[in-house]
């Protein structure tokens, strides 16, 4: 077997473990894992290369088997070239998920202070008693919301 073959079996086995998540922490690590993925086809991908220049200068003397060569070389640079894409396409699912849980989790904090303080001036509501009823009271309760 040829060696681009077994990266390409082992590179789509790494990819198909990765895995878009909700957790942040593990969410980290699966971008990592896709970041390091892309550094191996960008590895592979110069590799293809010097093998697309070895098969052109093989072509320019070669009268025998050029189509297989053409062939070859061709299926190498599609199949190396969709895995690359599948794991860009990958590794920005992921930069996206992390983005929107972090925006998310930013969102629920802003709210939850929003509660606690409404809650903290319900309570200081409920304290005053009849006070609670007064318009210069009711009008202090809506200065402090609008802020």
């Amino acid at each position: 077997r040829r060696s681009s073959d077994l990266w390409l079996e082992e590179c789509q086995s790494k990819l198909s473990e990765i895995k878009v998540c909700l957790n942040p922490m593990e969410l980290e690590s699966q971008i990592e894992q896709a970041k390091s993925l892309q550094k191996s086809c960008d590895k592979q991908r110069t590799k293809v290369e010097l093998l697309n220049n070895a098969a052109e200068s093989l072509l320019n003397v070669s009268e025998t088997d050029s189509d297989i060569i053409r062939d070859e070389a061709a299926s190498l640079n599609q199949q190396v070239d969709s895995i690359s894409e599948q794991v860009r396409s990958k590794k920005d699912s992921l930069e996206n998920m992390a983005q929107r849980l972090k925006d998310f989790q930013e969102m629920a904090r802003d709210i939850g202070k929003q509660l606690q303080g409404s809650k903290e001036q319900l309570e200081l509501h409920n304290s005053l008693g009849a006070q609670a009823c007064s318009n210069k009271h009711l009008t202090t309760m809506q200065i402090g919301r609008a802020h």
